[in-house]
């Protein structure tokens, strides 16, 4: 019995047949999907992406329920990897480069391909970045299989299962090589995208769910097990109403989730619709739901992640870093309770709250800062006793957290609130929240039920608007400090800066500052360590001593004193950005920042280089003259400057060019869009003067006319040439062809002008018709009547030809001798050896083999090559041929597929016109 069905008592549904090819999932679910991609609904033909989505996905699951079972679990883990929680491995601690490369495709570590997968990350990468795209580069030259596995979804699930269980880097390399060896390019990039947790199809887990069962997205969010999922609504006539949906203990669930930002602090307080809400500091941590019972923990994070090894599993675990720390801090009469709140690192030295990024170091015993530790601030109670407590309102479920927890510690505390009913309210936490340098504010509704997963208005994020209204960064001298509340009380968390008085012309600068503004935003712990190492023993409490460098504001100069202040020779540069300048009596030079916000310290400037107070006017004046239409967060309406007509430019409209009288009707009843040419000495509108001065019309996009009568010009192939030539709306002329034709009055032969050269495409479906078996005797009797002349292989010998797939310049450059030097073909051998009658394939692959080395042509080893011209096939298999088309696809390259008699008939061919 599974451990999940004996914890659970779920019962795993049965599947009577094995599962599904692997190759089979990739082209006929993951590869169709990811063509529909992220595309909209057409106007035109009235198709929704989304119901096209919804039919594949349905239908496969459909043939899986009647080819296998009804156990759909090992399906799902693989088309919803970043959910699957009983995880195949975490991907992030994998190095890809390096398992890839060395373990399984075998790459010398100094081999361009090799660094390029060590490199993908690099500025200089082709594709920075992106792992998927750099490994599928690398594929397409090094595949070691070409056709596909016979692996099933099972077989993959396995081999994932022992990928993720295995301990040390030569399993896993082993792993690696094992799909390396057995998938095709296909196939290994899509299994690269479920290792890398990564779906590539623009579809969300909450839209494969729905199609899987109407219920099974809501039953996710009370659990977050895709286990749980298959097997309690294998049956999709099976409704949600008949199970258990409340939260349970040990169940991870997914938590509510604060709604975005408002554009203004008025819809804000409008969402909570003119009742009193509640407002709480937004911590700097990581979401983390706490579940204990009969004291027995497990910790889930935000994404179902378990942390229950690093915050302890009982009281009594001496390697846990949070639950032997907290015995006593429940009421003796809780037994079984879920906790919802937010993991932050407190740093006991300096008594404050350290950035997330820092969380993960109190994991590590060798950590650089030994003395960080986890830090658990709740703010929501789910569960009680064997009770869910999600219908009841925030502020009951809150009263009831204050009787759960008894005891508080820098372990572990209930998060505090205040209650507000005005934008102003708002506003005013909102500042003092920045001089803490805190993240924000969530602002909620009491009334609120607790909603699984989902954002609503109940709970909103308000964070400082720093908008782009004064758009210069201003350099300011630290003037003084501040020291913060709680857990900043011992140290300055804010900061007094100010501007420099200017010097008349012609004087060096003097230390004199006026009062600016008061910032504590945007500064991370590092930063806070630069400016406390940089200004350790520097700083003096406040003092009529330092007005001798500053002026303050009010008539005592008591306005924005500091606690601290720091002479100007000691005191570092802030850059400081802001939304915008406005008036203010608490500082001296009656002007401050609204909402400033430290951007970076400069400590390659010092207090000469700062900016004074004439800079400052000049660049506000500036500013107040460029960007008056700039809307601010803060007011009630926004003032719009008055509606300018719309001016469209001129690649915008369909209209033709008003025509001038022509000189000549060289390009009558001809229609041209022109691209700007970049390898002609005209420009664009010389090349349209040219058209319109004989006969032509110019438009500026692409519109319907009588068929051949639409021309692009165009010297280069770009994006929207590409797209054009897809459309098929219009012929695609070099500029030449217009200066040509011009010069000697006449229209000039098209052909040689064509940006893209037609070619004509071989039919494989007319040559899989006429594939015949011929005998092994008549193949024979074929190469026994073919005699090569003397004077065909001058100077070369049949050993040197057949063992050479490259010819030189100099050797193509006699198509007599070698005929078939424009061919490059890759012969397709796959499956020779199962086939009935593999001695006839044999010896027609060889024969082909022979005639294309002795007329000069290329043989490829591999099909992913962008020289490739033809693949022959000795076999009328209509699914290889489909998969062929595919790979071809998926390489970019467009070879014709060919069978072995056309091989003949060209070969007879050669000969005929060699006779």
């Amino acid at each position: 019995m599974d451990s999940f069905e004996s914890t659970t008592g779920i019962v795993k549904p049965h599947n009577h047949s094995e599962p599904l090819r692997y190759y089979d999932f990739v082209i006929n679910l993951l590869e169709p999907l990811q063509k529909i991609g992220k595309t909209r609904k057409s106007r035109n033909s009235g198709i929704d992406p989304y119901e096209l989505k919804r039919k594949i996905i349905s239908n496969y699951f459909t043939k899986w329920r009647q080819q296998v079972g009804d156990d759909l679990y090992p399906l799902l883990r693989l088309m919803l990897p970043d959910t699957e929680k009983e995880d195949h491995l975490d991907s992030k601690n994998l190095g890809w480069e390096n398992f890839l490369s060395g373990f399984a495709m075998h790459l010398s570590s100094n081999s361009e391909d090799a660094k390029a997968l060590r490199n993908w990350r690099s500025s200089d990468s082709k594709h920075v970045g992106n792992f998927t795209a750099m490994l599928q580069d690398v594929l397409e030259r090094r595949a070691y299989r070409t056709f596909p596995s016979s692996f099933t979804i099972g077989d993959i699930n396995n081999l994932l299962d022992h990928l993720a269980e295995a301990t040390s880097e030569e399993v896993r390399g082993s792993v690696l090589e094992k799909f390396y060896n057995s998938l095709s390019p296909l196939e290994m990039r899509w299994l690269i995208a479920i290792l890398l947790k990564v779906r590539k199809y623009g579809t969300s887990e909450k839209f494969i769910l729905s199609v899987f069962h109407p219920d099974a997205a809501r039953l996710y969010r009370l659990c977050s097990s895709l286990k749980r999922i298959a097997w309690e609504l294998y049956d999709p006539a099976r409704s949600l109403s008949e199970l258990d949906t409340d939260v349970e203990v040990f169940s991870c669930f997914q938590p509510q989730l604060a709604n975005f930002k408002k554009s203004t602090l008025d819809f804000v307080v409008d969402s909570m619709h003119n009742e009193p809400f509640w407002i709480e500091e937004k911590m700097d941590g990581e979401r983390i739901q706490l579940h204990m019972s009969s004291g027995q923990f497990q910790f889930f994070s935000r994404n179902a992640r378990t942390y229950t090894d690093v915050y302890g599993k009982s009281y009594h675990d001496e390697n846990s870093k949070l639950t032997q720390y907290i015995i006593g801090a429940f009421d003796e009469r809780v037994s079984q309770v879920v906790l919802d709140g937010e993991m932050v690192t407190w740093d006991p030295i300096l008594e404050t709250i350290i950035p997330y990024g820092s969380l993960r170091s109190t994991f590590d015993s060798s950590s650089t800062h030994p003395t960080y530790y986890p830090y658990y601030i709740v703010f929501d109670i789910l569960y009680l006793n064997g009770k869910s407590l999600i219908r009841h309102s925030l502020e009951a479920r809150y009263r009831i957290l204050k009787k759960v927890i008894v005891r508080e510690s820098r372990r572990m505390c209930v998060l505090s609130h205040k209650i507000g009913k005005t934008v102003g309210d708002i506003d005013k936490e909102l500042r003092q929240t920045i001089l803490e340098g805190s993240e924000g504010l969530v602002i909620k509704k009491p009334s609120g039920i607790y909603r699984l997963g989902e954002r609503m208005d109940d709970w909103i994020k308000v964070k400082p608007y720093y908008l782009e209204g004064f758009g210069e960064d201003l350099d300011c001298l630290i003037l003084g400090g501040y020291y913060g509340r709680g857990k900043q009380s011992k140290q300055a968390s804010s900061f007094l800066c100010g501007l420099r008085i200017d010097h008349a012309p012609g004087e060096r600068p003097y230390q004199r500052f006026q009062s600016f503004v008061r910032v504590g935003g945007g500064f991370t712990y590092f930063d806070r360590d630069i400016i406390r190492k940089e200004t350790d023993g520097k700083w003096k409490p406040w003092s009529s001593e330092a007005l001798e460098f500053f002026e303050l504001a009010g008539s005592r100069q008591e306005f924005e004193k500091p606690d601290l202040w720091i002479h100007p020779e000691d005191a570092p540069v802030l850059q400081i950005k802001a939304a915008e300048v406005v008036a203010s009596n608490r500082f001296k030079t009656t002007y401050t920042l609204r909402f400033p916000r430290l951007e970076k310290i400069r400590l390659d400037r010092n207090w000469e280089d700062a900016l004074s107070i004439n800079e400052f006017f000049q660049l506000k004046n500036l500013a107040e003259n460029q960007e008056k239409d700039v809307y601010h967060v803060e007011k009630k309406r926004k003032v719009s400057k008055k509606k300018q007509p719309e001016k469209k430019l001129l690649h915008q409209t369909n209209s033709p060019l008003k025509q001038s009288t022509p000189l000549s009707n060289i390009f009558q009843d001809l229609h041209f869009v022109v691209l700007p040419p970049s390898k002609i000495g005209k420009s664009k509108q010389e090349l349209e003067n040219m058209i319109i001065s004989n006969g032509g019309t110019i438009h500026q996009a692409i519109t319907s006319v009588p068929k051949g009568q639409m021309i692009l010009l165009a010297d280069k192939i770009s994006a929207r040439v590409l797209v054009e030539e897809k459309k098929g709306m219009c012929s695609i002329y070099q500029p030449e062809w217009i200066i040509d034709s011009t010069n000697k009055g006449k229209k000039v032969t098209e052909r040689p002008y064509l940006l893209f050269k037609k070619k004509k495409k071989y039919s494989w479906e007319q040559a899989l018709e006429n594939l015949s078996n011929s005998s092994l005797s008549g193949l024979l009797a074929e190469v026994r009547r073919w005699e090569v002349p003397n004077s065909f292989l001058p100077e070369y010998n049949k050993r040197n030809i057949l063992i050479s797939n490259q010819l030189s310049a100099s050797e193509t450059s006699f198509p007599g001798v070698f005929p078939l030097s424009h061919v490059s073909a890759y012969l397709d051998d796959s499956e020779f050896e199962t086939s009935k009658d593999s001695a006839l394939r044999n010896s027609q692959y060889h024969l082909a083999k022979t005639i294309l080395s002795w007329n000069g042509a290329s043989i490829q080893s591999t099909f992913s090559s962008k020289e490739l011209t033809h693949i022959i096939m000795f076999s009328n298999d209509q699914d290889r041929v489909r998969y062929l088309q595919q790979a071809c696809e998926f390489h970019q390259i467009n070879p014709e597929i060919v069978n072995y008699q056309w091989l003949l008939r060209l070969w007879k061919d050669v000969k005929s016109n060699n006779a």
